[in-house]
């Protein structure tokens, strides 16, 4: 019989050939030069620009010199002490270029050099830059986890150090690094976030605004890929692994990809383009006995050792049954459970996640094999050992301990971690690899292996959410519509919250505390929880939630506190003038502002009021009795006496062809303010009785329609 030990770890809850057809237009490279740095310039005749090249950002190499050739390549030509190094720009038809360096000079210099730092920048770019804020560009980054290719605003995003945690830059982290496998994991990197998430290709890349296309960029070795404080992404070649000590020069390949949105056909390219990395001392795995691992490795006398995993969830035991992953590496999916294994130089990661709804779970693995045999483990490490029939390799399989409240994972599932590793040698070399891989496992903090993969998040067009972006907003959230180049409507949501006639503060645009809201990772949602820091219990709700060319957004007031909230006031202040082609501050905003009046559009430079020159008008709805913005609007000229039918206000773009509607309900009043400028379509709350809860709901949606239908989209509520 097959010696079988097994092990329970419980879950706690907590050169690749392109066919070129003879029409195929191959990229087209030009040479950025500004004095003080060479940036390669790549075009695809169906994008116009894709992305500036700045290939030495890193390293010892500043300024150089630049040629164009005739057969469309570009060669750079850069020098540090005694090396020179030479980059040739190589178009290889309408997908990719080849980025070939050689540098060559004094052995001692070369091996100085660590690391050249290509940045692919894309904020000159119409089809890939930034919509606003970087979340909505890192939305569109991606690389390739054992998950597959995997949006980097679907990973987990590590802090960074640079700014404070609660800084909108830090909600959620605007950029982010990872450590590729195979590299032991630095933990903080440049002061930049840093994901425990791994990359199992050196590959990284982002599609187009409207999804269309991606860029991307790779090589065989790099230490990290990330995405920068700017509209750039980054792969970090190793150099000392293309130094050639007996030829004195480094030689290294990296390949740019300009291709249609297909992230499978680009992990096919890639991997074409650089065959599979040398095996060292590397071991293999592969799927036998219906769904078994056998972990094999490049000893001729050791047998292949099985890996047995079984997830043990209220007494039902589900064993692993694995597969290869399309991907890389190979998954196992129960139903109740889903496990990973990938394998790299001498260890084999392992993963295993269970949805938190679930009863607690453990995860029973199980080693054998033929001629291999248990041994003691060394004191203070926590695994199950076995030796090869020859004594020459050990192997032993390890997990992650999890301290209660820090479970190290960015997903809502239970997840735990696991490493096989497979050595030559005795096991007395085991308590130096325990204490690194536990090194790397606090340093590769947080990660994300969620126990189902979401639906596709990132969808072309649509209104999202971003941080607030305007100063002295508490409360402010960035709403990005559905228009290409469309820019932004920021919302003070609210600007104030207020209660009874002096007008007592419930929130104050103002408050001092640390950025409320939290978007989701697509920027498709965003919510926030407060308490008033001037009326202990009341607490206020609010969300956002995206709707195709809408969003729909709710602000609930609970009264825990213990006197009555009389009269509450709200102020939702949207401004538009960051909204492209829409009126500016002071301008000729209200013949571009409309209202209901007798199921009518009627613009507000049309209502006369007591100051022809108004600054600000304000007007009631109909039926609500309320009034309490008489003050504001006279000081300004501009209280409108007739009352409209609803709490609903359009602006439209100068030229008339864009709209954006504000409405809430139940409404109370509208307010625009030319000097901000802003709309505001203010809802009802009426007094809130201690223990009980208002709720009001509103609407803001993008249009080219007419305002007419518009109207009639909107009815009373």
């Amino acid at each position: 019989m097959l010696p079988v030990v097994l092990m329970c770890l419980y879950l706690a809850q907590a050169a690749y050939a392109v066919q070129v057809t003879s029409n195929a237009t191959p990229l087209k490279l030009d040479i950025g030069d500004d004095g003080k740095q060479l940036k390669l310039l790549v075009h695809r005749r169906e994008i116009g620009q894709v992305c500036e090249l700045w290939c030495y950002e890193g390293g010892p190499f500043r300024y150089g010199k630049a040629t164009k050739r005739d057969d469309g390549s570009v060669v750079f030509v850069h020098s540090s002490g005694r090396m020179s190094a030479t980059t040739v720009f190589t178009p290889a038809g309408q997908d990719r270029v080849f980025m070939d360096i050689v540098v060559e000079g004094p052995i001692e210099e070369l091996r100085r050099v660590s690391l050249i730092g290509p940045c692919m920048q894309f904020w000159h770019s119409e089809a890939f830059r930034r919509q606003e804020t970087l979340v909505e560009f890192a939305a569109r980054c991606f690389l390739y986890t054992m998950r597959g290719p995997v949006g980097m605003m679907d990973t987990a995003r590590g802090q960074m150090k640079s700014y404070k945690p609660d800084a909108p830059e830090n909600n959620p982290p605007w950029t982010q690094w990872y450590v590729p496998f195979g590299r032991a994991h630095p933990g903080d990197i440049w002061a930049f976030g840093a994901s425990g998430d791994r990359p199992i290709h050196d590959l990284v890349g982002v599609a187009s605004r409207d999804r269309k296309w991606l860029a991307a960029i790779g090589c065989h070795h790099t230490t990290t890929l990330g995405q920068g404080w700017h509209d750039c992404i980054h792969h970090v070649p190793d150099m000392q692994k293309y130094l050639d000590a007996g030829a004195s020069r480094i030689v290294h390949r990296s390949v740019l990809y300009v291709m249609p949105n297909d992230k499978r056909r680009l992990l096919e390219s890639f991997r074409r383009d650089f065959a599979a990395k040398p095996a060292g001392d590397g071991i293999s795995v592969s799927v036998v006995n219906h769904g078994g691992l056998a972990v094999s490795t490049r000893s001729a006398t050791a047998t292949p050792l099985d890996l047995s995993l079984v997830v043990n969830n209220a007494g039902r035991r589900h064993r692993a049954v694995w597969k290869a992953s399309s991907w890389g590496g190979h998954v196992s999916d129960s139903g109740a459970a889903r496990l990973w294994a990938y394998a790299h130089d001498g260890a084999v990661e392992l993963w295993a996640s269970v949805p938190s709804s679930m009863p607690p779970a453990r995860v029973e693995a199980a080693l054998g094999g033929k001629g291999w045999r248990p041994i003691q483990a060394p004191k203070d490490v926590p695994a199950i050992v076995q030796q090869s029939p020859d004594g020459a390799w050990t192997a032993a399989i390890v997990w992650e301990q999890r301290e209660a409240g820090n479970p190290g994972t960015g997903s809502a599932d239970v997840s735990v971690r696991g490493r096989l590793l497979i050595f030559k040698g005795s096991v007395a070399a085991l308590q130096e690899r325990w204490a690194e891989t536990q090194l790397e496992w606090r340093h590769s903090m947080p990660y994300s292996m969620p126990s189902r993969e979401p639906e596709e998040k990132v969808q072309a067009g649509g209104v999202r959410f971003a941080p607030n972006a305007e100063p002295d907003m508490t409360y402010g959230l960035t709403i990005v519509p559905p228009w290409k180049d469309g820019g932004t409507l920021h919302s003070n949501f609210p600007e104030h919250l207020e209660h009874g006639d002096v007008g007592y503060g419930i929130l104050r645009h103002h408050n001092k505390r640390p950025y409320p809201w939290r978007i989701a990772a697509d920027g498709r949602s965003a919510a926030y929880e407060v308490e008033s820091p001037e009326l202990p219990g009341v607490i206020v709700r609010a969300s956002a939630v995206a709707k195709g060319d809408g969003a729909h957004l709710t602000l609930k007031i609970t009264n825990g506190g213990n006197r009555r909230l009389e009269r509450v006031k709200p102020l939702l202040c949207f401004w538009y003038a960051k909204l492209t082609g829409f009126p500016a501050r002071s301008s000729d905003n209200f013949e571009h502002i409309y209202v209901v009046v007798d199921n009518k559009p009627i613009a507000l430079a049309g209502i006369v009021t007591t100051n022809p020159a108004a600054t600000a008008k304000v007007a009631y709805v109909r039926g609500c009795s309320q009034h309490d913005c008489d003050k504001f609007a006279q000081s300004r000229g501009g209280l409108i006496e007739r009352d409209i039918d609803r709490a609903l206000i359009v602006v439209t773009a100068r030229d008339g062809k864009r709209k954006v509607v504000i409405t809430f309900a139940p409404g109370k009043s509208i307010l625009s303010n030319t000097v901000i400028p802003c709309a505001h379509a203010d809802p009802y709350y009426g007094t809130i009785e201690p223990g009980a809860s208002v709720e009001a709901t509103g609407e803001v949606y993008f249009t080219d329609k007419p305002i007419e239908e518009i109207v009639r989209a909107f009815p009373r509520r």
